[in-house]
């Protein structure tokens, strides 16, 4: 039976003169934007220097427009409050894409219906201090009169990006996979409307974009063209607009029944990609499968691809995450296979696409309830941290775990708590902090309509680079829920005050919990702490466990 308790959801709050931003209370967090109405829809990157950009749509107008922040690596906002403007268009603007520009800014760009008769792209390019250096509301990528869409973009290494998108054939209404470069001055460079990349004429969808590391680009989708059921191709482009491996790209998959939802990521071995897809080729559930695919376009694992998962349920949304700090490839996915609610599972295959771990892939989280939409960065140290959306508490949050590359989870058994404010956290985003941690976004609720947050967790899952003589270990907390005594372990390694408070989720109404002397000394402490005579009713609570210069808080679930 599963324990139906957060074992130990542990932070910091940082000092003050370290870290002024990052918040490290998870009931609070960094705001992003908090305009008013909804802010959905994020993406985000690196910028390079520990810090991240962000952009999504905003409806603070009425009409959705696109918006973008810029915090640096200690969570300090580098733009306006709430975001700047990237476009503001009467007309509706959704589902933006980012990529570095290599100096210091970014390339955005998004779906725009200005032309009030079928979507088109436009692109923004803002430097390093959120000014736009294009067009106001941004230049056309392509604005043929049939539908474009569902747009994703790398850089080209030059200061410009390429850019994969869905465009609706006027003749037949089916989507097609078309692609187009735009240079660091917002100038197309291909031919107008940009280069189709995929075939015979059929159903193409979810193209996903990585850079070849040749100024091109590596692009993947699903393909309906054998008439029967979705596979998997890829097709590479130069940065001249070349197709290299054919007019129809390469045929990765095309085992019996589907395959969807396809991922990619560099090969920085070959000069090609890995891709992981979703496979329903038993006929029953749904599976994981992978492939490499050479510079050349050559198949790496195999005719139809490597299994990552073929366990009873249904395995999807998968991510995956391949450099040579990993050496090989790891893949996350959510998993079925405990009954009808999922968890969170992980896979590393090494070069040759054979599976390292455990068979079928290592538990990540199978905390009680759904764990969903997973997303993986690297460690930079050969592992990652994963990051999904957790409804073990009732309601949606955000936990994270970090595994290293022999597949040992490194922080909390089930993850380490990364957003619990009331309401829903959705849609979880992170990138590395190049130092071990990870850097987090997603759309939240506890204001009662969808906001921005961040979060950031260090390389330890809670260390916020305090002095190493005032840093605790071992700290843990059982049973939760609890009813009325909890049980506290930690460590300390120096003598320290210690103050224990116990306040409801938005760090309210604090009760102070005596603790003796002893329980300050250096060395293991294990407390007994009654909660009976406080009078809490059931909910939800943190216990701050505060120290000299540092808070960790836990939280407390009251049956």
């Amino acid at each position: 039976m599963r324990k139906i308790y957060f074992v130990v959801s542990v932070f910091f709050i940082s000092l003050a003169d370290c870290f002024p931003q990052w918040n490290s209370n998870t009931a609070i967090n960094t705001p992003v934007c908090v305009a008013n109405s909804f802010q959905i829809d994020l993406r985000m990157c690196d910028d390079g220097h520990k810090g991240v950009f962000i952009t999504w749509k905003d409806y603070r107008n009425g009409a959705p427009d696109i918006y973008a922040q810029h915090l640096d690596s200690n969570g300090v906002a580098q733009w306006t409050a709430n975001g700047v403007p990237v476009c503001t268009n009467s007309a509706d603007q959704s589902t933006p894409a980012i990529v570095s520009d290599m100096n210091g800014g970014v390339i955005i760009a998004w779906s725009d219906w200005r032309s009030s008769i079928e979507r088109d792209l436009y692109a923004q390019r803002l430097n390093a201090n959120g000014v736009p250096l294009w067009t106001m509301d941004g230049v056309v990528v392509t604005n043929l009169p049939e539908r474009e869409h569902n747009e994703r973009l790398v850089t080209d290494e030059m200061g410009g990006a390429i850019v994969v998108f869905e465009k609706q054939n006027s003749t037949n209404f089916r989507w097609e996979i078309w692609a187009q470069r735009i240079n660091g001055n917002g100038a197309i460079l291909w031919i107008n409307g940009g280069i189709r990349l995929s075939g015979t004429p059929a159903e193409f969808l979810n193209p996903r974009i990585q850079k070849d590391g040749k100024g091109g680009a590596i692009i993947t989708w699903q393909d309906f063209s054998n008439g029967l059921n979705y596979d998997v191709y890829a097709q590479r482009i130069t940065g001249g607009g070349i197709l290299k491996w054919g007019a129809n790209g390469k045929k990765l998959c095309n085992a019996n029944g589907g395959q969807t939802n396809p991922k990619i990521d560099p090969d920085s071995a070959s000069g090609g990609a890995i891709i992981a897809w979703t496979d329903i080729r038993n006929g029953i559930d749904y599976d994981i499968y992978a492939q490499k695919v050479d510079s050349s376009g050559n198949l790496q694992w195999g005719v139809d691809g490597q299994a990552v998962c073929t366990a009873s349920g249904n395995q999807s949304a998968v991510d995956l995450l391949s450099n040579s700090r990993v050496n090989g490839t790891l893949i996350t996915w959510k998993d079925q296979r405990g009954g009808l609610q999922y968890d969170i599972y992980a896979q590393k295959l090494n070069g040759n696409g054979v599976p390292q771990w455990m068979s079928n892939g290592i538990v990540v989280c199978n905390a009680t309830s759904d764990q969903v939409n997973p997303n993986i960065t690297g460690d930079n140290s050969g592992g990652a941290v994963i990051v999904w959306q957790d409804l073990r508490s009732g309601n949606y949050d955000i936990v994270a775990q970090r595994i290293n590359n022999a597949g040992t989870a490194l922080w909390t058994n089930n993850g380490v708590a990364v957003g619990i404010a009331s309401g829903d956290q959705t849609s979880p985003k992170n990138v590395s902090d190049e130092s071990g941690g990870s850097i987090f976004a997603w759309e939240d609720s506890r204001s009662g309509q969808p906001d921005i947050y961040a979060h950031k967790i260090f390389y330890d899952g809670f260390n916020v680079g305090l002095p190493e003589e005032n840093f605790l270990n071992g700290l843990s907390l059982a049973p939760n829920p609890f009813n009325e005594v909890i049980n506290l372990n930690y460590l300390l390694l120096n003598e320290d005050k210690i103050q224990l408070t116990v306040s409801d989720i938005l760090g309210n109404k604090s009760v102070a919990i005596p603790l003796s002397y002893d329980e300050g000394s250096p060395g293991h402490h294990e407390v007994q702490i009654d909660l009976a005579s406080y009078n809490l009713t059931p909910g939800i609570y943190l216990l701050s466990f505060q120290g000299t210069g540092y808070i960790r808080s836990f939280k407390l679930i009251k049956n």
